[in-house]
């Protein structure tokens, strides 16, 4: 599984991307409601923090988690009446859909392996057979941040300059609509 500095990465990646403005592109709260989305499904470790147990890559790995999860944004957005609540929705949905899908393509150390992608219509598991990223440990010894900084380094390398190509990229073309 992909460290939070990825996942976090691809949410500003998609921020970046989607944005239509300049306030856009610039909007704390949006990038921050991203990267919330695209780190989320996460947020599932937390529960072994309580008995020890880890639990991980379950339902709130899977495509029908993130459509459950865009339909509550989707009713927020309403509420709080949003410019776009579809799409506003929508690109929750995306950064998590890409949180599973990284950790799709992440080597995992720890049983069951990788996410439980097809919940609820499927409870199996699913794993890459040729990981793009390296596992994150989940103990506290030396190795293990070794293999850690290791993983994080390869993350920044390859998600890293993507995210700061697209920022730049839109950066210009909102500059030039401007102008």
């Amino acid at each position: 599984m992909p460290s939070p500095l990825c996942h976090g990465l691809i949410g500003l990646t998609i921020h970046s991307v989607t944005a239509r403005t300049d306030s856009d592109l610039r909007s704390p709260f949006r990038a921050g409601g991203l990267v919330l989305a695209s780190v989320a499904p996460d947020f599932d470790l937390l529960g072994g923090l309580l008995d020890g147990r880890i639990r991980h890559q379950g339902a709130s790995h899977s495509l029908g988690f993130a459509l459950a999860v865009s339909i509550m944004v989707l009713f927020w957005a309403f509420y709080t009446k949003r410019k776009r609540p579809w799409f506003t929705a929508g690109i929750t949905g995306l950064a998590w859909i890409l949180h599973v899908t990284a950790d799709y393509l992440a080597k995992d150390t720890c049983p069951p392996f990788g996410p439980q992608a097809l919940w609820p219509w499927s409870l199996a598991h699913f794993a890459f057979p040729k990981p793009l990223f390296l596992s994150i440990g989940r103990r506290f010894d030396w190795s293990t941040v070794h293999q850690n900084a290791l993983a994080v380094a390869w993350e920044a390398a390859v998600i890293g300059p993507l995210f700061v190509w697209v920022w730049r990229l839109k950066r210009r073309r909102l500059q030039e609509q401007r102008s």
